[in-house]
């Protein structure tokens, strides 16, 4: 499995998955198991894209291109948990590029000028409004 680490892959990550285990020492064998396993190589067969993955205690982040990516590597992780009984918590987010957010997928992104410029809009008076009413930069495409 590649990790952030790795420079020379490509890295296309508007999906994260977040899987935690609850523990370090279980975080540190699971991704162990995973890097050992053929979960990439079968992973990989199925997404032209790679799948990368970082861990934080006992949280691991798989950043991945698609949704479909992502579920993929939930399944695997359930099934390699599972064989150890252990219950895992998911989190399953995609990033908003206007927002500079990870959101749910149940939020839609703009899919037009017209619905970007809308957000822009709304995101610029929300700022605003936090930083006291004081005028923000202008951003280019926006009157």
């Amino acid at each position: 499995m590649k990790t952030a680490s790795d420079s020379h892959a490509r890295l296309d990550d508007d999906w994260r998955l977040e899987v935690d285990v609850g523990g370090k020492d279980s975080a540190d064998w699971l991704a162990a198991v995973l890097a050992a396993q053929k979960l990439e190589h079968d992973l990989s067969l199925a997404f032209q894209d790679r799948i990368v993955a970082s861990q934080e205690g006992s949280r691991i982040f798989f950043y991945a291109a698609s949704r479909d990516q992502c579920e993929s590597t939930m399944t695997a992780v359930e099934a390699e948990v599972g064989e150890q009984g252990w219950t895992v918590t998911t989190d399953l987010r995609q990033w908003h590029p206007l927002a500079e957010e990870w959101e749910d997928p149940g939020v839609p992104l703009p899919d037009d000028a017209v619905g970007t410029n809308a957000e822009r809009a709304v995101l610029i008076a929300t700022r605003a409004g936090r930083n006291g009413g004081e005028r923000l930069p202008r951003i280019r495409g926006l009157r």
